[in-house]
């Protein structure tokens, strides 16, 4: 299977979960997300909006303004994209491809970047922390071009395969989580 047939594959086997199902999956996520030691030591969090039935994003936004965190989303611009401080969810509007955007100019400076934790979308993993995206390259070129401290996807369990197909250019996860467990170095 080639990474855009797993894509389409993995899109369609998510949107065939029901709400209730995503709920209670995000929450475990979240639930397990926030045990790990890296994530409740940052001070700074890079989030994305969760969109298409995507693990849901929406706890670990409430956490970091909660407890005092930075939080960051990205904002597509061209081929690029880059990460913007909200301070509420109100600073959220929709953006690219209908994805929520921030609409504040507070973009991540560099040397925030290198202490942060990235949280990472995809539509499958495997278990060496490989991860297939969108087929856009956002996520990879990011990474590659600001180095974040650690680097964290989450995913439904059945997102997480034994191997999937993955390119030199295409940047691994530090770890996976899914309502199930946590995988990582």
């Amino acid at each position: 299977m080639t990474k855009a047939e797993l894509r389409s594959h993995m899109i369609k086997m998510r949107s065939s979960m029901s709400e209730e199902d995503v709920i209670i999956k995000s929450n475990r996520i979240f639930n397990n997300l926030s045990s790990m030691k890296i994530f409740k030591n940052a001070d700074i969090i890079l989030c994305y909006a969760s969109y298409n039935k995507e693990v849901m994003t929406k706890e670990i936004l409430n956490y970091c303004l909660s407890n005092g965190k930075k939080i960051a989303f990205p904002k597509v611009d061209g081929k690029n994209m880059d990460f913007y401080y909200i301070n509420s969810p109100d600073d959220l509007k929709q953006g690219y491809k209908g994805i929520l955007e921030p609409e504040t100019s507070f973009m991540v400076s560099e040397e925030d970047v290198l202490k942060s934790v990235l949280i990472l979308p995809g539509t499958s993993f495997d278990r060496t922390l490989n991860r297939n995206g969108y087929g856009g390259g956002y996520y990879d070129r990011y990474i590659d071009r600001y180095r974040p401290g650690h680097v964290i996807g989450i995913a439904y369990e059945f997102q997480i395969l034994t191997s999937i197909p993955h390119d030199v250019y295409d940047k691994k996860a530090d770890y996976i989580v899914s309502e199930v467990k946590i995988y990582g170095k």
